[in-house]
């Protein structure tokens, strides 16, 4: 960051422990120089030999642009391998703060998963897939060999992988049974769009219409991490409940459909399906995206949609669960929509289920 000094202002740089200056007239030109310098310094640091730190930093802010939780991962894995090989080879960090990658072998990749592994297959197999991921972003963008990937090739570990549990119809209508106001409508929203807990918790009312009875929700699940969006015909049952709230809610000025008590939107909510479970004495279901599994069979369950139905329906372009973009609404959706509403829904959405809501 520039600073004054005197009447001009002079520009830092420091990588690699070496400490780049230079005085500029204005600030706007020392900012300048910074970015120019920082992006050259690292092309030439790339070509010389990458370090192991500076890669796990280079693919940190490329992946800014992906959601939380997978930030998170792909930041996790990178940690504990720098960890292990800071303990592999304590002189050379303490000496340049760095190793080169070249340094890395398939032997110092599988001793770390084998480390892993002792917690479970899983979570091995988990590290395995982000730091090749990391590996082939080098490759593909900082001139690393293509032939050096320590990660490439290695066998999965075996896990028993839990299936996961679809809760049943009955014991959805029991947590809507003891929800009201905003929370009614919220899960609603779940149930009858099969949306990530991410993808609800930012709805704005902008993507909720009406007159056409359409809802858009979004998300950034794809590889490229970029906005993509996934557009559903509502049902009566869902129509009605956000009309509901739009009418009723608590900060008519909020672009958004669920917010706090102080008018800011959620962030994650994450006790919110253990507490509906507990009140409406449930096992615990697993997470939201239970529900998202839920609405998947209640579509194909419905006997009117086909597996191109339900991958639009629900936002997947194929079985790995990655996201396409909806541009266009299947008029025989809205058939399907009607008939996943519940034939008894007035009993639990009278008029006085939203109104005990405490604003």
């Amino acid at each position: 960051m520039p600073y004054r000094e005197g009447k001009k202002f002079r520009a830092v740089v420091t990588i690699g422990g070496q400490r780049h200056t230079k005085l500029f007239d204005t600030k706007k030109e020392a900012r300048e120089w910074e970015s120019d310098t920082r992006k050259n310094l690292k092309k030439q640091r790339t070509r010389t030999g990458m370090g192991l730190l500076q890669l796990c930093n280079l693919y940190a802010d490329h992946c800014a642009r992906f959601a939380y939780s997978t930030r998170a991962h792909k930041r996790d894995s990178c940690k504990r391998f720098l960890m292990h090989m800071k303990w592999l080879y304590p002189d050379q960090f303490k000496t340049h703060g760095d190793i080169p990658v070249a340094l890395v072998t398939n032997t110092h990749a599988l001793n770390f998963l084998d480390a892993r592994s002792s917690l479970s297959g899983n979570a091995a197999n988990e590290d395995m897939k982000q730091l090749c991921s990391m590996w082939n972003f080098g490759i593909r963008h900082y001139e690393m060999p293509s032939d050096k990937n320590p990660f490439l090739g290695l066998n999965p570990y075996p896990h028993k992988k839990k299936k996961p549990i679809t809760p049943s119809r009955e014991i959805v209508l029991k947590l809507v049974g003891v929800t009201t106001g905003m929370d009614r409508v919220f899960i609603n929203v779940l149930r009858f769009t099969g949306a990530r807990r991410s993808s609800a918790l930012n709805l704005v009312w902008d993507d909720v219409n009406f007159e056409s009875r359409i809802i858009t929700t979004w998300h950034r699940k794809g590889r490229k991490g970029e906005w993509k969006s996934v557009t559903q015909p509502m049902n009566k049952t869902l129509h009605d409940s956000l009309k509901w709230w739009w009418a009723n809610r608590t900060h008519k000025e909020s672009p958004y459909v669920f917010t706090r008590r102080d008018g800011e939107p959620y962030a994650r909510r994450d006790d919110w399906i253990r507490k509906i479970c507990r009140k409406a004495g449930v096992d615990h279901i697993s997470g939201y995206h239970a529900l998202r599994r839920y609405y998947a069979s209640r579509i194909m369950d419905s006997g009117k949609a086909s597996l191109k139905d339900a991958q639009e329906l629900i936002g997947h372009s194929s079985l790995r669960t990655t996201e396409i973009y909806v541009q266009n609404i299947n008029p025989h959706h809205r058939g399907i929509m009607d008939a996943v509403d519940d034939d008894f829904e007035t009993e639990i959405h009278g008029e006085d289920t939203h109104c005990n809501y405490e604003k």
